[in-house]
């Protein structure tokens, strides 16, 4: 008798140990558009500690990681391709190119 309760407990325990509690992954997308009337989807992702957001247009995707907080938004970066954003804006930068992004409506 006292060697099953031994048993139970220690299977109870190990499974509580075992058992690790994820944060859910967090998924926000947002459509953009430049002036020249060209788009862009921006897909924000949150997934525990990491997070990224996905550029995709033009059949084009590209993945940065998130860097840091700024005064009016976020920064994000991953090789030569840095975005940023500013509110209702999003500004994705490549060696000297800027490309100006406003939130679609």
């Amino acid at each position: 008798m006292k060697t099953t309760i031994l048993f139970s407990s220690f299977a109870i325990a190990l499974s509580m140990i075992s058992c690790k509690k994820e944060k859910p992954k967090t998924e926000v997308s947002y459509s953009y558009k430049a002036e020249d009337g060209s788009r862009a989807k921006a897909t924000f992702i949150e997934e525990g500690k990491d997070k990224t957001v996905t550029l995709e247009s033009n059949h084009n995707k590209f993945v940065l990681d998130f860097k840091k907080k700024t005064a009016e938004g976020e920064f994000y970066e991953r090789s030569t391709i840095s975005a940023e954003t500013k509110g209702d804006s999003l500004l994705i930068s490549q060696d000297d190119q800027v490309i100006h992004l406003v939130k679609d409506k």
